[in-house]
């Protein structure tokens, strides 16, 4: 309920405005994504995914969807970029997911979180000012690169958009 499905649904929708393809794997089927292509059955996606070039991924839910010990999947964040694909990972908690996977994230949106999955994005994306961060209000997440600044955003529900936050 932070806003991390409600955040990537506007990302597809922009992409989308640019002329992107988008293809959603969400185990919930739910149909508020309105990507171009999307499922709820992983073997679908990952079939579909490496036919094309170019894609956006999306995964939500990924706890349930991507699992910590689902080899095939990984296949997603280790070889879908030389197809020239970007993938977004949704979940609940990073610990959901196997570290080699995580590894290969450039960009976490860390929405209001467990100490733990703190922890984990300021190490593993070498950001310990994290630790000493103010807990974050509904909407509000850090965009936190591997490289350059760490910025944080509040998602304007009303406006489905996002602004830079202070």
């Amino acid at each position: 309920m932070s806003g991390k499905t409600t955040l990537f649904r506007m990302f597809v929708h922009k992409l989308q405005k640019e002329g992107r393809e988008c293809a959603v794997l969400d185990p919930l089927n739910d149909t508020a994504w309105k990507a171009d292509y999307q499922t709820d059955d992983a073997d679908a996606f990952l079939k579909y995914a490496k036919q094309k070039k170019n894609l956006k991924l999306f995964i939500d839910e990924s706890g349930t969807s991507i699992g910590k010990y689902n080899r095939p999947m990984q296949w997603v964040t280790t070889t879908s970029r030389h197809l020239g694909h970007d993938a977004f990972i949704v979940c609940h908690s990073l610990v959901q997911l196997d570290r080699t996977l995580r590894n290969q994230c450039n960009t976490c949106y860390l929405f209001r979180t467990a100490a733990r999955d703190k922890q984990i994005v300021a190490e593993e994306w070498d950001r310990p000012e994290l630790l000493t961060s103010q807990p974050l209000e509904k909407g509000e997440f850090y965009k936190v690169p591997r490289f350059g600044d760490l910025e944080k955003f509040r998602i304007l529900f009303d406006k489905q958009t996002i602004e830079r936050s202070t």
